[in-house]
């Protein structure tokens, strides 16, 4: 099944159930599309951070507590999508990804927006609604 996705470039496993990170996406090195939204992974692994060619996830609806440092290694994500989940803060990390253009955290538990997001001029889309934030730095708007 995956061997044939990698030649697709797109792994699509919506509301499968799914209660860990496949670990067998990480050695398709065709991916580049990756949607594995509706399920009940709690943790991506570290070996995922490493594929730098990967430019569009989907882990909306999952059960996620943090994005990790890692995400800062995928230098080629243009999406992220991390809707529906329990996370509470925006690592530094992500000011790295200078190649992100959609940010995607709606109802999470966000409190705050890092002041240091002011300096991704390159993102094109931040969503944060139904979160708990209180304060926009104006560094933002």
């Amino acid at each position: 099944m995956f061997s044939e996705a990698a030649g697709s470039g797109e792994v699509v496993m919506v509301g499968c159930d799914l209660r860990a990170f496949p670990m067998a996406v990480v050695d398709l090195s065709g991916l580049r599309r990756l949607d594995l939204s509706h399920n009940f992974i709690g943790r991506v692994p570290a070996e995922f951070y490493q594929t730098s060619h990967v430019s569009y996830v989907d882990m909306s609806y999952n059960d996620l507590y943090e994005i990790e440092p890692g995400i800062g290694n995928m230098v080629s994500i243009e999406t992220l999508i991390l809707s529906g989940n329990h996370v509470e803060e925006i690592p530094e990390a992500v000011f790295e990804l200078t190649r992100l253009k959609q940010l995607i955290l709606n109802q999470n538990e966000v409190a705050e927006i890092p002041k240091e997001m002011g300096v991704m001029t390159w993102l094109e889309v931040l969503k944060l609604s139904n979160n708990n934030l209180e304060v926009v730095p104006m560094e933002i708007g």
